[in-house]
C-alpha cells in the first residue's frame, strides 16, 4: 500500500532547561511550540496522527520505524504532498570546464550529453 508524506504542524509542550526565570521571561515564553514533524502517515484519526519516518514490509505485514504520534488537541494543521521522481539535472557544455595541459580551464564536451 503507498502511503502519503505529509507534514503535520501542531504545537508541544517544552521544559525549560534554565534554573532561574524572570517573571517577564515567563511572560515572553508561555506559549507551546510550534513543530513540524514530516513522514508517512499511517493512521488519522479522531484520536490523532501517527507517522513514520521509514517503512517496510516483513512476512507480508507492515513494518514501520521512527514513529510519532501527535494527539488531535494539539495538531494545528496537516499538509499532504505528492513526492516525484528525481530527475536528471540538465547541464549545458558551457556551465561545465575542465582543465587543460596549461591549467586552464575549457568547455568539456562529455557533459550534459543524453545518452
Amino acid at each position: 500500500m503507498k502511503r502519503q508524506f505529509v507534514i503535520v504542524e501542531w504545537n508541544d509542550a517544552w521544559q525549560d532547561q534554565e534554573n532561574f526565570t524572570t517573571a517577564h521571561g515567563i511572560k515572553a515564553t508561555h506559549e507551546p511550540m510550534l513543530v513540524k514533524t514530516m513522514g508517512l502517515l499511517i493512521q488519522d484519526d479522531e484520536v490523532g496522527v501517527s507517522i513514520a519516518n521509514e517503512h517496510s514490509t516483513q512476512d507480508g505485514q507492515d513494518v514501520f520505524r521512527g514513529r510519532t504520534f501527535v494527539p488531535r488537541a494539539m495538531i494545528k494543521g496537516i499538509t499532504p504532498y505528492n513526492l516525484s521522481k528525481p530527475r536528471k539535472p540538465r547541464v549545458s557544455n558551457a556551465e561545465v570546464a575542465k582543465p587543460t595541459k596549461q591549467g586552464l580551464l575549457e568547455p568539456d564536451p562529455s557533459v550534459g550529453k543524453r545518452e
